[in-house]
């Protein structure tokens, strides 16, 4: 429990300067096109394992799926660093789990990987203008 603790004051500390940080031209670096790319994550929702008794972790996980993509991309600060922060939270959460994560915390992680490889899907699909 003592990591949740940690987990959500880490959140607490990051989450608000994130939007300070992205007003530095992140707007320019959003692609424009490609309406084929999925718009949020929220295709993902079955897949993802947190429960509702898992409180604040099952809502992190499903507000973070609802969000725009484009507005996570502007607060992340643009393309590359999206991608970055995906491939970053994934690592993270994998060696969270290797570490032994259990019950709530595991599904946390899990679901969290679910999400940075759908932001990762989805920026490749901005970049490459092909379509989902």
């Amino acid at each position: 429990m003592r990591y949740l603790s940690l987990l959500f004051l880490a959140a607490a500390v990051l989450l608000p300067a994130m939007p300070a940080r992205a007003q530095s031209g992140a707007e320019e670096a959003l692609p424009q096109g490609n309406s084929a790319c999925p718009e949020s994550r929220a295709y993902i929702e079955s897949e993802l394992t947190t429960r509702p008794e898992d409180g604040p972790l099952y809502d992190t996980q499903r507000q973070a799926i609802g969000m725009p993509v484009r507005e996570v991309i502007r607060l992340m600060g643009g393309m590359e660093a999206a991608y970055l922060v995906a491939e970053r939270t994934r690592a993270d959460a994998r060696a969270r789990i290797a570490g032994g994560a259990e019950g709530a915390e595991l599904r946390f992680h899990q679901d969290t990987i679910l999400r940075a490889d759908a932001l990762i899907a989805i920026l490749d699909c901005l970049q490459s203008g092909e379509g989902a």
